[in-house]
């Protein structure tokens, strides 16, 4: 009942009459209201906000900052060795090729044989390949791992600056659209009215604390019957029936 129509305001709980809950509502949306209050809102939005909007400031400072100039240079770099590793490569796929067929004198032998050579020819270019590749990833990685290291400083200064600002902009749009409707929506999530009925409905005639002494009762009285033939106890000897 307490969470399922007032879950913000827990004040409310251990009241029963409707009118001091309304009264205890109206308090605590007045306090969260406030200017004070609307401040702590938008503080909780913004934190869980500034998680996704972290890679795009780090990605912006990234692009601003003397990083981009360094990684430019090491990616240019990691480029051009790149094609010489495709370059080279290929060239000694295409020689091993030549060194099959001429070994296996293809020219001259079924047509099977020139297919092998060529089947080797094209497994030893995807491999080339594939080894440039991520010999130019670990290259572009090493390379931007490096400049940023090196403008480290830099890269902090302007992610906290950036922040800052994203966060003032945040919190200045919370506060105007956040202020008006404050009070609504705070009230709006605690019904006590659908409360009261809820803990009506749960509510029993009987008294819980009587209806326990009573259950204990009987169940010491008749653990202790004795039946009068064997001097067994009765609860024994129902077990023993069973």
């Amino acid at each position: 009942c307490h969470e399922g129509h007032c879950p913000n305001i827990p004040t409310t709980w251990m009241m029963t009459k409707a009118r001091a809950m309304n009264r205890e509502v109206k308090k605590q949306c007045k306090s969260q209201c406030n200017e004070k209050g609307i401040k702590a809102q938008c503080e909780k939005k913004w934190l869980a906000k500034e998680n996704y909007v972290l890679p795009s400031v780090e990605s912006a400072c990234f692009s601003d900052g003397k990083v981009k100039e360094c990684f430019g240079k090491k990616k240019t770099s990691a480029k051009d060795d790149q094609k010489k590793c495709a370059t080279d490569g290929t060239k000694t796929c295409k020689e091993q090729a030549e060194k099959c067929n001429k070994k296996g004198k293809t020219d001259k032998t079924f047509k099977d044989a020139k297919g092998f050579c060529d089947d080797r020819k094209t497994l030893c270019e995807e491999q080339v390949t594939e080894n440039c590749n991520k010999e130019l990833k670990a290259a572009l990685e090493d390379g931007q791992a490096e400049c940023e290291k090196a403008d480290e400083k830099g890269l902090e200064e302007c992610k906290d600056k950036t922040l800052k600002e994203e966060k003032e902009q945040a919190m200045g749009a919370c506060k105007k659209t956040q202020g008006p409707k404050c009070d609504k929506k705070c009230k709006e999530t605690c019904d006590t009215e659908a409360m009261g009925k809820c803990l009506k409905n749960l509510e029993s005639k009987d008294d819980e604390a009587e209806m326990f002494c009573k259950d204990f009762w009987r169940l010491l009285h008749n653990s202790a019957e004795i039946d009068p033939a064997t001097g067994d106890p009765v609860v024994f000897l129902s077990s023993k029936k069973q």
